[in-house]
């Protein structure tokens, strides 16, 4: 079984990526979830604003996922996916994938995760995040015990506030029952994909082909155009949100939107900055533009829980300051990604 070999298990920003990641590593390959991300042409954040019988909506998102199927694609390298409508089925192909050292991927709900709470105790266990809803956290199971109560869990992104790895064993009944609500979902890396993948990236020049879609996609995020009346992508997608929240106390669901926006940010959209973070320490680690991002990414996560805060409190005072501060917050990302751009074209 692959938990008894050199697998190991690094942390990650994205469960999908990170899962696929492990994997590379695992079979010899180098490639990293920045990579993937930016080279699968990942950043692209949008914006989407529709009515509910609550009140106003939206919807928040990132290519991140589909960075990986459109990486691939790139490469011409294709890998199985699906799903189970019956449960013996299922079975039979994760018991299978385990014993013969497949590389599997299933997709479990959040709320499977158990030994989340060993990882991170009972306070930051009541974070906000998306593991409190929500049906979609990839994981790799590469081990079964022999009584198959135990099933070994790869997971480099357990789901909370920050990211942090388990390697370890978990209940096998409670990741089958999460994998079940997730319609059982898959994927399988099988042998002639590793062996198709690990010759295209060694024909390429990764370096070169990764700093041509970083700046591609820094392009696309600070000059993006609306997609359609009510969707917004790029920075453009930040100033949108910001109009938002200057009417969000006169929202009847007001606490929904500021715990879906929180919960959207953490899980998936606030990636970008990691991504970007993970890339100038790998090309420009003397820049000093790692710091930059490091304050950004600080900036946020102090705004998002002061909102959070303020919010359930219903401190509308509060509320309406940090939708100025907020305001301030997306010229700062505004400043720091047109440097980046100014400062990648001089020394790249």
């Amino acid at each position: 079984m692959i938990y008894k070999s050199q697998y190991r298990t690094k942390v990650g920003f994205h469960c999908g990526l990170g899962c696929f990641r492990n994997y590379c590593h695992y079979r010899g390959i180098d490639l990293e979830e920045e990579e993937i991300f930016f080279i699968g042409n990942g950043f692209f954040l949008s914006y989407q604003e529709f009515q509910i019988p609550e009140g106003m909506f939206f919807t928040l998102s990132m290519d991140i996922f589909e960075s990986l199927f459109s990486f691939c694609r790139q490469y011409d390298v294709s890998f199985i996916d699906g799903e189970f409508v019956n449960e013996a089925e299922a079975m039979s192909l994760l018991k299978n994938g385990i014993s013969k050292d497949r590389c599997l991927s299933i997709n479990i709900a959040p709320i499977a995760c158990n030994y989340r709470s060993v990882l991170l105790g009972p306070e930051k266990m009541a974070q906000p995040c998306h593991s409190a809803v929500g049906n979609t956290h990839f994981v790799n199971p590469i081990g079964l015990n022999a009584e198959e109560t135990e099933i070994f869990i790869s997971d480099s992104c357990v789901p909370s506030f920050h990211s942090i790895p388990y390697h370890g064993w978990a209940n096998f009944y409670d990741i089958k029952k999460g994998w079940g609500k997730a319609n059982f979902e898959f994927f399988i890396f099988e042998e002639q994909f590793w062996k198709r993948l690990a010759g295209c990236i060694r024909d390429i020049d990764k370096q070169r082909v990764l700093m041509e879609k970083f700046m591609s996609g820094l392009t696309g995020f600070l000059n993006a155009p609306d997609c359609s009346e009510n969707q917004y992508t790029g920075i453009k997608a930040l100033f949108k949100i910001h109009r938002m929240f200057q009417t969000i106390d006169h929202f009847p669901n007001r606490n929904q939107l500021v715990r879906f926006f929180f919960r959207e940010w953490v899980n998936e959209s606030v990636t970008y900055h990691y991504y970007t973070l993970a890339v100038l320490k790998k090309v420009l680690p003397q820049s000093g533009l790692e710091s930059e991002i490091q304050e950004l990414i600080s900036k946020w996560e102090q705004w998002l829980l002061q909102m959070l805060k303020s919010s359930f409190n219903n401190q509308i005072k509060s509320i309406r300051t940090l939708t100025y501060k907020l305001e301030i917050l997306i010229d700062k990302e505004i400043t720091t990604y047109t440097k980046i751009m100014r400062i990648c074209e001089v020394l790249l």
